[in-house]
């Protein structure tokens, strides 16, 4: 660990909290359930960056196919599809689905995968990843006449300079 990566992990974390929010935190509450999703959300996805940078000589898309078909089996099992399958099957659903799969989310994998084969430092991409908040937020106003206030604007801006301090930074240990 090093100041620079403890800064820089609390400004893009206050950065994203600010996007999404737009500083209104009274909608949120607490919920054990949505805390343990969450810290296993993280604890999967702190296993994409390490098993990542340990697949050896499989190309990245080899390993997201068997990540997202074992993903999707997982989901099926979860979901049940099954039981209402006359919604499940309806063809604006199967396309927004496809949409979904294909753009934002293999996209976003296949170059998260992409820099893990590059041997970018492994505590850089999820850093550089975070820049999905500021495009969401982004996406939001644009198509979907979103409102961003100066808070929303505020956690972008340090979203992008966090990106930037960990792309750029000079490392110095937290202990000296």
């Amino acid at each position: 660990m090093t100041l620079l990566k403890v800064s820089v992990i609390a400004i893009n974390i206050a950065g994203c909290v600010l996007t999404v929010t737009g500083g209104n935190f009274s909608a949120i509450q607490f919920s054990m359930y949505g805390v343990g999703m969450g810290i296993l959300a993280g604890f999967c996805y702190s296993l994409l960056t390490i098993l990542g940078t340990v697949t050896g000589p499989y190309h990245p898309l080899t390993v997201m196919f068997y990540g997202f078909v074992f993903g999707t089996l997982t989901l099926i099992i979860f979901d049940g599809p099954w039981e209402n399958l006359a919604e499940a099957a309806s063809p604006s659903l199967l396309l927004a689905g496809l949409m979904y799969a294909l753009v934002p989310t293999i996209g976003a994998y296949f170059f998260y995968m992409k820099g893990l084969a590059r041997n970018l430092e492994t505590s850089k991409v999820p850093v550089i990843a975070s820049v999905e908040t500021v495009f969401a937020a982004l996406i939001g106003a644009a198509v979907f006449s979103e409102f961003m206030n100066g808070v929303k604007i505020v956690g972008v801006i340090l979203v992008v300079g966090s990106i930037a301090m960990r792309s750029v930074g000079k490392e110095t240990s937290v202990n000296q």
